[in-house]
Formats: C-alpha cells, structure tokens, sequence
C-alpha cells in the first residue's frame, strides 16, 4: 500500500510537472494557450495540483502516525528518480502535443527534463523533510513518555456532557434556538 501511494504520489507531480513543462515550453517560443486547443489546462491543472497536495498530506499523515514512523519507504536514487519522473514527463508532453494535433518538438522535451529536475529535487527534500520531522517527533514523544514514567497506552474516549445527553434523550427533542432578530 505505502509503495502504491508513493508511486502514485510521484506520477501525480510528474503530471503537474508535464503541465507546467507545456506552459513554459510554449512561453519560450512565444506561443500562446489562448486557443481553442488548451480549453483542459487551467481546470487540469487545478486538479493536478489538487491530487500532489492530498498525496502529499497523505505521506505526511502516514510519516506520523505510530504504525508507519520506522518504517518510511525511501525514494530510489536521485539519478533514478529523476530519470523516471522525465520519462514520465516527456511521454506526458508528447501525448499532449500529439492530441492538440501538433508535433513534439526538441525544445519542448527538452523543458520538460529540465522541469524533471526540478520535481526530482522537490521530492527528494520534500520527503527529507518530512522524515526530519517525524523522527524529531518520535524523539519528542519519547522523551516526554519516558520522564513521565507513563507506559503507552490509548486513553478512553471522553464523552463530553452535551453528546451523551443528545444520545440519552434522542436528537429529534432538541429544538432550534429561535433567530435573532436586529
């Protein structure tokens, strides 16, 4: 599962990286995406960017939790990875061009592994940094548990008075407040 959401996690920036690489390749030769071909880029790339960020908190989320702390999977090499996400990137831009009815051409490539760098290095401290954390954390945590002299254990949930009157009494007693009115 872990291995699945990185792997997803990392074709999702390689696809925002694909966008932005399109966006950047056709400023430098001075074209446009004003016409009738790029209507799916600015919603595509909201969505994009979208699905990065949730991966993104996901990992973050998977990195603290208690299961997961130890158990971080790396990411391959930095050559590797790099080369993987401009593989993706570049067969991203070429299916782009392909269904806009243009050809793909060597500056646009070109972009688009340069933009591979620059995701490849995103990932790369984005992921530092967050093992950084959860290891300070861990630490954190542990230091406090072991001054306390306190086992680890899961507290009982609280009820709190409002929720178990609700459930004793039934929600459908309770009655609007009346509006406020001035």
């Amino acid at each position: 599962m872990a291995r699945g959401l990185q792997i997803a996690w990392v074709a999702g920036v390689a696809a925002c990286g694909t966008l932005l690489g399109h966006a950047v390749a056709y400023a430098l030769e001075g074209r446009s995406l004003a016409d009738g071909h790029h209507g799916y880029f600015r919603p595509m790339l909201e969505v994009v960017l979208a699905s990065a960020l949730l991966r993104c908190l996901l990992i973050v989320r998977r990195a603290i939790t208690s299961q997961a702390l130890g158990r971080m999977h790396a990411l391959p090499p930095f050559p590797r990875l790099w080369f993987i996400v401009a593989s993706l990137q570049i067969v991203g831009f070429v299916m782009i061009e392909l269904l806009e009815s243009n050809a793909p051409d060597a500056l646009g490539c070109g972009v688009e592994v340069l933009m591979a760098l620059l995701v490849a290095v995103t990932i790369t401290l984005f992921c530092r940094v967050v093992e950084r954390c959860a290891q300070t954390m861990l630490y954190a945590y542990a230091q406090r548990l072991q001054s306390s002299g306190a086992s680890p254990r899961r507290l009982p949930l609280q009820v709190d008075a409002a929720r178990s009157l609700a459930v004793c009494a039934g929600v459908h007693r309770f009655k609007r407040p009346p509006p406020l009115i001035g």
